[in-house]
């Protein structure tokens, strides 16, 4: 039986529909659940912001069936690969390599990292989303938030005509940026550092071949015209923008940077007095000034839940650009959180799933805004050679979770993040990548971790894959089970070392590609010991002993549902 059908006006509600809130939008529908999602802006913002999809969230888009239409749109970055730092466009580098360190992170998963421009790919993401069947209400600004135990309400204004409405939903995600309304309502502060910096970008568009020297830098660290300075490429041939640091306590305001001033600045940046240079006008593309205002800060909400709301994304965790970390930290964030709602609202888990959400994403974000952070410190150090990008496989791959979601092994994790080569299995960390053959077809083992809970045993796991599919049967549980060397192909040998397990040993993979239990080798009565860590895991009303588990779910999840 499935669960009760709300009669809300939608289950989930998501505030702000940039790139965090659509990708939200599209894994909710993907496990079926009614989602609508508000955007105060009428048209996607039209300059490149993120321009780079790390390798992990690209696994998820793969899992979504949007990995295709991503890479079909490649940014102008995929030109320029690598960083460099110096004084000035045209005269000596101090230290160039690879843009943080991308190469690297493609021998651990199935999905390499991809360059599209923000700008293209929230398009993508809306109308993947409305295709599985979300809505999507653009020029509506959310007021106020009210909650209780049966839901949340939230009123929202539509910023043309004024008039105001309520929204009834089950949960409410935030992902309204870094200014986020919602998290400013429910009184979430931000720890660390706050703004470290501010930076005026200008856009230009200008020739640079000779002062690049065939070289195919796209990201330039540059002491001038004031150090910190950064010029990257944007989403055409020979437009670029550069960010100026820019501290208003000098009385200096953006109505000082004139075309003419912002011209020469450009040129100071790429070290030719005299090129011929265009200023782009922001006005040129319906948004103005000719110049922008950014801050960069470097904090993390103090919690990612306050009852029946949650925060992701820019609302949840602001950083520096660099590591391309930010809205890839967001793309995660969501999709940690989209199956446990969806367990919890088809009634196949207990509420205290989503308690989850903040004790495994805080930690994430705060080691990952601090590796942002303290790039940022050593690419902007005057006359500094240091462009490092230690760490960002770590980030990238190596998360270790803790909480009632995972039945960890080591209770005295200390959080550090894992390098990718070292993940071998363990309850917490993302299961390991491995090549296999299912259907005579290879395949990623990440591919199998895409609509329910994954139990894969070694060759010699019989009784625990009959294990696995009694439960799922028994307990109507979205659960798929596999054995190697029956559904699944192993011709490298080496599931069971890869996983640390004995050949008659199982691993039980959550949704989200993360491992939650693993059993080393058989056990007796391996059908009771799974109903108890299934219980334990789905923090279900009663466990086997007492009665049934609460189950909802008959069959696979439709995204039509």
């Amino acid at each position: 039986m499935r669960g009760s059908v709300s009669p809300k006006d939608t289950q989930v509600l998501v505030a702000g529909c940039s790139l965090t809130g659509a990708t939200a939008a599209v894994l909710l529908r993907h496990y079926g659940i009614r989602t609508l999602a508000v955007e105060q802006r009428n048209s996607v913002f039209p300059w490149p912001r993120t321009r780079i999809i790390l390798g992990r969230p690209m696994e998820i888009y793969r899992t979504a069936g949007l990995e295709e239409q991503i890479r079909a749109r490649p940014s102008q970055i995929a030109h320029f690969p690598e960083m460099a730092r110096a004084e000035t466009v045209a005269g000596p580098e101090w230290m160039r390599g690879e843009i943080e360190g991308l190469d690297e992170a493609t021998a651990y998963g199935p999905a390499p990292w991809a360059p599209i421009d923000q700008h293209h790919l929230e398009p993508l993401l809306r109308a993947r989303a409305e295709q599985l069947g979300a809505r999507i209400e653009c020029g509506y600004r959310l007021a106020t938030v009210d909650q209780d135990e049966g839901g949340v309400r939230a009123t929202v204004v539509d910023k043309a005509t004024g008039a105001t409405r309520t929204i009834s939903a089950d949960y409410l995600i935030a992902a309204d940026g870094a200014n986020s309304t919602v998290r400013e309502l429910l009184g979430i502060g931000m720890c660390g550092l706050g703004v470290i910096g501010r930076y005026v970008n200008i856009v230009w568009e200008a020739d640079i071949t000779g002062p690049l020297r065939g070289r195919p830098v796209g990201v330039w660290f540059l002491d001038r015209p004031r150090p910190a300075a950064v010029i990257m490429p944007q989403d055409r041939p020979h437009r670029w923008i550069l960010m100026v640091p820019h501290d208003p306590a000098t009385g200096e305001t953006l109505a000082d940077f004139t075309e003419d001033r912002c011209r020469e600045l450009v040129r100071e940046a790429v070290g030719v007095p005299d090129m011929a240079v265009r200023i782009v006008d922001f006005g040129d593309e319906g948004v103005s000034p000719l110049v922008k205002l950014w801050e960069v800060g470097s904090s993390v909400a103090e919690e990612f839940r306050r009852g029946r709301v949650f925060l992701a994304g820019d609302a949840a965790h602001v950083m520096p650009p660099v590591g391309a970390f930010g809205a890839n930290l967001g793309i995660q964030d969501v999709h940690n959180l989209a199956w446990k709602l969806a367990l919890v609202l088809r009634g196949v888990a207990g509420p205290g799933l989503l308690d989850s959400y903040d004790l495994e994403r805080v930690p994430v974000a705060d080691a990952t805004v601090g590796m942002a952070t303290s790039h940022l410190q050593v690419r902007s150090e005057v006359g500094g050679k240091g462009n490092t990008t230690d760490g960002n496989v770590a980030v990238i791959f190596g998360h270790h979770y803790q909480s009632a979601a995972v039945l960890a092994e080591n209770p005295d994790y200390s959080g550090e993040l894992h390098h990718p080569a070292s993940l071998c299995g363990e309850p917490g960390t993302r299961a390991p990548h491995m090549v296999l053959l299912h259907n005579d077809k290879q395949i990623s083992s990440i591919d199998l971790y895409v609509n329910e809970f994954v139990l894969i045993t070694g060759p010699d796991g019989q009784q625990w894959a009959q294990a696995g599919r009694d439960v799922a049967a028994d307990l109507s549980l979205p659960l798929a089970t596999y054995r190697i060397g029956d559904e699944l192909v192993d011709e490298s040998g080496t599931w069971a070392q890869a996983h640390r397990v004995a050949g008659d040993g199982a691993v039980l993979v959550r949704p989200d590609g993360f491992v939650a239990w693993r059993a080393k080798s058989s056990t007796p009565e391996p059908g009771k010991v799974l109903r108890v860590v299934l219980a334990q895991l789905l923090d279900t009303a009663k466990t086997p002993e007492s009665g049934a588990i609460r189950t909802g779910v008959t069959g696979p999840w439709a995204a039509g549902s």
